[in-house]
């Protein structure tokens, strides 16, 4: 008379099979994790230039300001994993930091181009109460500013982040 159960071979063969599909699956995970966290990177630069916008219009007030505030902007520098908020503030020169928004692990900012010509920084301003929208360039304020966002390992891979004067916000 046998006995109800697996035999040790029974057993073998099907741990055998599951880390064999483990190990043909793992790596495609990792992948769409790291394309979902791309994407992702990109959304929340579009959200945050978006914020930035909102906040100018509605004049929003800061801690950071006394006497209120001028305007928003965001810095962004080339090869950089993260981009800055910062603040104007009425009476005072120049920007002070808000906060820095890193992206998720494996992006950068690949590229910086206004109006055509590749920079290694700018910043993207906007002032209340439309807001008037002001990408800085070395000598002047260009028209479109593109942010062009890639994984660390792969740089071929690119989205890219669209700002105009206008205040139109975009990514391809």
């Amino acid at each position: 008379m046998r006995a109800k159960g697996f035999t040790l071979i029974e057993l073998l063969v099907v741990i055998s099979v599951i880390i064999f599909l483990s190990a043909i699956l793992l790596p495609n995970f990792r992948s769409a994790d790291r394309q979902a966290g791309f994407r992702r990177s990109a959304a929340k630069l579009v959200q945050d230039l978006r914020g930035a916008e909102e906040s100018s219009m509605s004049v929003k007030s800061s801690k950071q300001c006394s006497q209120g505030v001028e305007g928003y902007a965001l810095n962004f520098n080339s090869g950089d994993n993260y981009y800055s908020f910062r603040v104007k503030c009425k009476g005072e020169g120049g920007f002070k930091q808000i906060d820095d928004f890193y992206f998720e692990k494996g992006v950068k900012i690949k590229d910086i181009t206004v109006d055509g010509s590749s920079l290694v920084s700018t910043y993207v301003y906007f002032s209340p109460p439309d807001p008037s929208v002001f990408i800085f360039k070395s000598g002047g304020s260009g028209t479109v500013a593109t942010i062009a966002l890639s994984l660390i390992n792969n740089s071929s891979q690119t989205k890219n982040i669209q700002i105009n004067k206008a205040g139109l916000i975009y990514a391809e």
